[in-house]
C-alpha cells in the first residue's frame, strides 16, 4: 500500500536552542515541503510508526497556506504527487480550507485526521470563539463531507461532526512512543533539573494557546497554596519534546485545564511515567484515565473542584498505575489501528499492488537500551 501523509503546518521544534524558521526554507512547490528535510516533527511520532509497520509512505509539511494562490497550487501538487508515486491513499493530518480543497481534487482515497482545534476552532482571551476559529471549524466539517473517511481523537470529537459524516469517522487517539517515556527516579529527575528536592510540584504545559485555559491553572493552583504553602507550579514551555520525560518523573501531579482538547498527549505520557493527572474532561481524558489511581477528571471547571482533588493527591504522596493503562495508546498499536483503517478504506478501490501483502504487517517495538537516559539529557 503506498500513502501519502501530509502534515499542515511547517515543522517545528520547542526549543531554545533552535531558532531556525522552516517557513522561510526552499519548497517542492509553494505549498509543500518534504517532511524528510528536516530532523524535527511535531510532538508525536504516530505517522513515523506507520511506516515502521509496513506501509510505503511519503511524507510531506504543507506550508505556506495563507494566500488563494498557495492553496491552489499545494492542492495541485498533492494531485501531483498522487499520480507520479501511485499513491492509493493520502491522509492530511488538521482540517481547514487547505484540507478542504485537497480532499474536493484529491483523485484517491482521502482521509482527514482532525486534531482538536481545527473542529472546536480558536478562541479569544475572554473564552469567546474568534471568527477565524469559527471558519476554520466550518471549512473542517465541510472537508468530512469530501473525504472518504475521518479521524478523530476522541469520541466527544466524533459527536462533534455533523450526524450525516458520523458514520465515516474512526476513533483513534494519538499514541504514545513508551520508548521515550517510561520511569525514572524522582530524586534523579530533580536533580537533573535542579529543582528542590522537598517541595510538592504542580506540572502544567502551556503553549500560550487561550485554549490551554492557564488562568484556571494559576486560580486552582492558588487554592492549594493556601492548604499546602510550599506547593510550587511549574508552567513548563519552550523546551525538546524528548525532555519532557525529566519533567514527569519530578513533578507529583499533571494539571489540564483545557478548553478542548483532541487527545491530549501529556496526559498519556504522564501515565507511561506514573504521574497523577487532575484534568478536566477535556478531549479522552475520561477515557484514558478512567482506570488510573490517584488521579481525578472534573465534568466542571470548578478551581475549588480541581484544587480539593489536588490536594489530595499531594497529600499522599504516592505515583499512580498509569503503566498499566497506557499501552492501549502505545505508538505501535495506534499505528497498527491506522493502518486497519486504511486497508478497510481502500478494499473496495481498483486493485494496485501491496508491497506490504509478502511481508505483513511487523510488530515493530522499540527497546530503549541504557545509554537512554544519556540521549535524552
Amino acid at each position: 500500500m503506498k500513502v501519502l501523509i501530509v502534515q499542515a503546518g511547517v515543522p517545528y521544534t520547542q526549543s531554545l536552542e533552535q531558532t531556525e524558521n522552516y517557513s522561510l526554507r526552499p519548497t517542492l512547490t509553494k505549498g509543500m515541503m518534504n517532511l524528510n528535510d528536516s530532523k524535527f516533527i511535531n510532538n508525536t511520532q504516530t505517522r513515523e510508526s506507520i511506516s515502521n509497520n509496513g506501509v510505503d509512505v511519503t511524507y510531506y509539511y504543507y506550508t505556506h497556506r495563507k494566500s488563494i494562490t498557495n492553496l491552489i497550487k499545494g492542492t495541485l501538487a498533492i494531485r501531483r504527487i498522487v499520480k507520479q508515486e501511485n499513491i492509493e491513499l493520502v491522509n492530511i493530518y488538521w482540517g481547514g480550507l487547505s484540507t478542504l480543497l485537497a480532499s474536493i481534487f484529491c483523485p484517491c482515497i482521502f482521509v482527514v485526521s482532525l486534531l482538536g482545534s481545527d473542529l472546536y476552532g480558536s478562541y479569544t482571551t475572554k473564552g469567546s470563539k474568534t471568527l477565524f476559529g469559527k471558519l476554520l471549524s466550518f471549512f473542517s466539517q465541510l472537508t468530512c463531507s469530501y473525504a472518504n473517511g475521518v479521524i478523530v481523537m476522541s469520541e466527544k470529537m466524533k459527536e462533534k461532526i455533523w450526524q450525516r459524516n458520523r458514520h465515516k469517522v474512526k476513533v483513534i487517539p494519538e499514541g504514545v512512543d513508551l520508548s521515550k517515556f517510561f520511569l525514572i527516579e524522582k530524586s534523579m529527575a530533580r536533580e537533573y533539573l535542579q529543582w528542590n528536592h522537598q517541595k510538592p510540584v504542580i506540572l502544567f504545559f502551556n503553549n500560550r494557546s487561550m485554549v490551554k485555559n492557564y488562568g484556571l491553572a494559576v486560580s486552582v493552583y492558588e487554592l492549594v497554596k493556601q492548604q499546602i504553602p510550599d506547593v510550587q507550579l511549574r508552567v513548563v514551555s519552550n523546551i525538546q519534546h524528548h525532555q519532557t520525560i525529566w519533567y514527569y518523573n519530578a513533578a507529583d501531579v499533571l494539571l489540564l485545564t483545557s478548553l478542548h482538547e483532541g487527545s491530549n498527549n501529556s496526559i498519556k505520557e504522564a501515565m507511561a511515567c506514573n504521574l497523577p493527572v487532575v484534568s478536566v474532561d477535556a478531549g479522552d481524558a475520561n477515557e484514558r484515565l478512567k482506570k488510573v489511581a490517584p488521579s481525578f477528571v472534573s465534568k466542571t471547571y470548578d478551581a475549588a473542584t480541581l484544587a480539593e482533588k489536588m490536594v489530595e493527591i499531594l497529600n499522599a504522596g504516592q505515583r499512580s498505575n498509569g503503566q498499566e493503562t497506557i499501552k492501549e495508546v502505545e505508538l505501535n498499536t495506534v499505528a497498527l489501528s491506522i493502518i486497519m483503517y486504511y486497508r478497510e478504506l481502500t478494499k473496495n478501490s481498483s486493485p494496485v499492488e501491496d508491497k506490504t501483502s509478502k511481508a505483513g504487517i511487523k510488530s515493530n517495538y522499540r527497546s530503549y537500551h541504557k545509554d537512554g537516559l544519556q540521549h535524552a539529557s
